[in-house]
């Protein structure tokens, strides 16, 4: 490898309060004599083609893996089942059968040729008889930054294990292992795992940033005058203290879910649909009685780059402001409240992550808050040389 390196480090929930002299110290260092700024989390879209894709990546409101989509779902064979799945569902045991719909449902999309865009996740926990109204989200083909710098012949490394969480030392020994590269990109995960697990202020937390600062260190300071990287986050966690069944609520209108309205709830976000329109307003006077968030406004939409030009973009979308967690949900089971949690409105603290960026050229400077698209100018303008740019 060159003298000349190039990193781009991704930390899942690298808080915008973590990088501090005390309990990251090389990154402290890094960040007071570079370019840094805090960055907000994209509301209901994929935050890895922000920051790889930039403003052309898509954001129509994506919920999870899925997208609503009726007429093409491969879960489509479950709606003359609907009886039975309820039933299923009501005993908990619907567990039983979701490796098999899974598989059914992937080969039906394998045999389209589509490829997904995260088939490990299978149907989560999204509630047997709502399936039919959803297919699994399809991997969108955008010009990525890595996919320009592959077109241009320059070789990356990519240590990442996005599925899954893995310890620090692991993620170490796969790039140590790892075939020299004009650019790495090396994700550590260990940090949002246990911010969730734990609380985002857990000692758990503090010892893996420690961890992983020591690793930054250990890749960088070598050379570091002549070092081109980028340090980030995807998101911030906000500690959770307390609980809301909002399945549970909306059961209690005189309206039926699945056929006069359909719901698909994150553990801090909802998005919904209405086959019946008068179902609508029931819904939308239930949701404004919960204090805790709000429906996102249409200037709000605008402001977060979501199209509401197709109808699997939603037609009501509603975030809590923090604090809170909708529990149960459909992308975590029943089960003890998390500690921490990401995906709440822009205006809460700590969601928002750190990012850091250094090279020859750059001096320090406080860029103020930004939108997550903009780490992929960041990248390409700062971090990847200029004989390697396309």
């Amino acid at each position: 490898m060159s003298n000349e390196r190039q990193f781009i480090f991704l930390i899942d929930g690298l808080r915008h309060d973590y990088v501090t002299a005390g309990g990251t110290p090389f990154l402290h260092h890094l960040k007071e004599k570079s370019l840094h700024a805090v960055v907000e989390e994209p509301l209901f879209a994929d935050a890895e083609l922000a920051y790889s894709a930039g403003p052309s990546a898509s954001n129509c409101g994506s919920c999870f893996a899925f997208d609503f989509d009726p007429q093409h779902s491969p879960f489509s064979f479950l709606k003359r089942l609907a009886p039975l799945c309820k039933f299923f569902e009501s005993l908990r045991c619907d567990g039983f059968f979701r490796g098999s719909i899974r598989r059914h449902a992937e080969g039906l999309e394998e045999s389209k040729g589509s490829q997904l865009a995260n088939p490990a996740l299978g149907t989560a926990f999204v509630p047997l008889h709502l399936l039919p109204f959803f297919r699994p989200r399809r991997a969108i083909q955008s010009n990525s930054i890595f996919d320009a710098l592959t077109a241009h012949g320059t070789t990356c490394n990519t240590i990442a294990a996005p599925e899954q969480s893995e310890s620090t030392e692991t993620t170490l020994q796969r790039y140590a292992a790892a075939p020299d590269a004009q650019v790495a990109f090396i994700r550590f995960s260990e940090v949002g795992q246990l911010g969730t697990q734990h609380g985002p202020k857990s000692a758990q937390v503090a010892k893996s940033l420690r961890k992983i600062d020591a690793a930054v260190r250990r890749l960088l300071e070598p050379a570091e005058n002549g070092i081109r990287a980028i340090i980030f986050g995807t998101y911030g966690l906000v500690e959770v203290t307390s609980r809301i069944d909002l399945r549970a609520a909306l059961g209690k209108l005189p309206f039926q879910e699945g056929k006069d309205y359909v719901p698909f709830i994150e553990d801090t976000r909802a998005l919904f649909w209405f086959p019946n329109p008068k179902s609508r307003s029931a819904v939308e006077g239930l949701l404004s009685g919960v204090t805790q968030g709000r429906i996102l406004s249409e200037e709000e939409l605008q402001k977060n780059g979501i199209r509401r030009d197709a109808a699997h973009c939603g037609e009501i979308f509603f975030a809590l402001a923090g604090g809170a967690a909708f529990s149960p949900s459909f992308t975590s089971p029943l089960r003890s409240l998390p500690k921490g949690l990401h995906g709440n409105l822009r205006e809460v603290a700590d969601s928002t992550f750190q990012l850091i960026a250094t090279a020859p050229q750059l001096r320090s400077e406080d860029l103020g808050k930004l939108p997550m698209t903009q780490i992929y100018s960041i990248i390409r303008d700062n971090v990847i040389p200029p004989a390697l740019r396309v």
